[in-house]
């Protein structure tokens, strides 16, 4: 996932930021500033940011 696509998928699930932000292990204020373009995540935060986002959505998929 390209960083247009992480920002745009994060400020699409702002609700969601906490959450996301437990679990890839980082600060809600650094989710919030990755989809505002105010910092730019190295690989290791964005992959687990992208894991994070990936297990919430396989979570939603098997509810459904």
């Amino acid at each position: 996932m390209n960083l247009e696509t992480l920002k745009s998928v994060l400020l699409a699930r702002r609700s969601k930021w906490h959450e996301i932000a437990a679990r890839a292990g980082v600060h809600h204020k650094t989710i919030q500033r990755i989809a505002d373009g105010r910092n730019i995540p190295n690989m290791a935060t964005a992959e687990r940011i992208e894991g994070a986002l990936r297990r919430k959505r396989s979570a939603e998929t098997e509810q459904a």
